[in-house]
């Protein structure tokens, strides 16, 4: 991946908690004050709390519903909603203020990948307005100066996706009803008109018309699959933090420049930092993700009765759940399952279909037989890419 990409790739993942899509005809208003002026226990104020962060957790004022969370765990910090909903923000909660954090790093780009970045930039000011979410991404101290300092922050996202995978595991068994609005209009239909507001003690939830409050229950299989997303979510960060970064954008433009393959070889070469192996136990993560995320499809596959009623991605599969389409494992991703699994384990036998063609026809001529090692890669034996 490019190294201005990554860094772009990095700015997006911030927006995950507003691109999910859903028309109220209630706003219920919650009176935050009388939570805590009640006479009932801390655990359930803590719920209240939790669950009023809840119902605006899945748009734009992400930010305010942390707030809410971070009230409850004061309560109860065993409380599983706000424990839950502050592990999934994390990654969001990290890239606060990212346009102004980055800017120092973006003003070492060439102009063709600044006016990139200002695109975003503008794109997101523009169809998001003066909201809370605006301020959110853009108020900060441009404190990532560097190659080295924005590996330290894909280092921060990596430990979140950690954090949130082992959560998720430990949830598996639980049994939850979760409650949230979700907007029906994305970056350029007017979200940036969505807002909840929280004022002297009182929260109103979203108050854009498209806006509809959704129900899902959640149990194994929504566990599982949240965890499986945040495994493959995290197979970006672990494997940037793993190698040494120092230089990517030198030679980045190198690579523009080269007009050969061999200049483009070159250029990489001349840059002895970068791809230096500086946390092999990174590589050791991905194997072990690995194999978790094989666990969880041969899960799904062996309960695809209940999981994939219909045999492929439905919305009749599991109604009023979140994962509602069904956690299905179609036929090509079962043998690709079971290739993985072996190749993460040890050496694996592979044999890859060649091909020939002659006046337009084109025909299978043979195989190309060969042992595939994983290990070689994941077990820090390659110290420099």
């Amino acid at each position: 991946m490019r190294f201005a990409t990554l860094v772009f790739c990095t700015i997006v993942a911030t927006f995950l908690a507003i691109s999910a899509c859903l028309d109220v005809k209630e706003k219920p208003v919650i009176d935050l004050g009388a939570i805590d002026a009640s006479k009932e226990s801390d655990a359930v104020k803590a719920e209240r709390y939790a669950q009023a962060g809840e119902l605006i957790v899945l748009g734009p004022n992400f930010m305010d519903a942390q707030k809410l969370m971070d009230k409850a765990l004061a309560y109860d910090p065993q409380n599983t909603r706000a424990g839950f909903w502050t592990t999934m923000l994390t990654v969001q909660m990290l890239n606060k203020g990212i346009f102004a954090r980055l800017e120092p790093l973006i003003q070492t780009f060439d102009k063709e990948d600044q006016e990139k970045f200002n695109d975003l930039k503008s794109r997101y000011t523009k169809d998001l307005k003066d909201s809370s979410f605006t301020k959110f991404v853009m108020d900060g101290a441009g404190d990532i100066r560097s190659e080295e300092e924005f590996e330290n922050h894909i280092l921060y996202v990596h430990l979140a996706f950690l954090n949130m995978e082992s959560l998720l595991k430990k949830l598996r068994e639980t049994k939850m009803t979760m409650k949230s609005y979700i907007m029906n209009q994305g970056m350029d239909e007017g979200i940036g008109d969505c807002k909840a507001v929280i004022e002297n003690d009182v929260l109103t939830p979203y108050t854009c018309p498209k806006a509809k409050l959704q129900q899902w229950d959640l149990d194994y299989a929504d566990w599982e699959a949240l965890r499986l997303y945040a495994m493959v979510e995290d197979y970006h960060y672990t494997g940037a933090a793993a190698y040494d970064l120092t230089g990517a954008y030198e030679s980045h433009l190198a690579l523009k420049k080269a007009k050969t393959e061999k200049a483009q070889i070159l250029a990489l070469k001349t840059n002895r930092r970068l791809g230096q192996l500086i946390n092999p136990e990174m590589l050791k993560e991905i194997n072990q993700a690995g194999l978790e995320s094989i666990e969880v499809m041969k899960m799904a596959m062996a309960n695809e009765d209940s999981f994939c009623k219909s045999g492929s991605f439905d919305t009749n599969n599991r109604p009023g759940h979140l994962i509602y389409v069904g956690f299905c494992v179609d036929g090509e991703t079962r043998g690709v399952v079971n290739f993985v699994e072996k190749a993460l384990k040890g050496p694996t036998k592979v044999a890859i279909k060649t091909y020939s063609s002659y006046g337009g026809f084109r025909w299978q001529s043979g195989k190309l037989r060969t042992v595939f090692n994983s290990q070689k890669l994941l077990d820090g034996s390659i110290t420099n890419l």
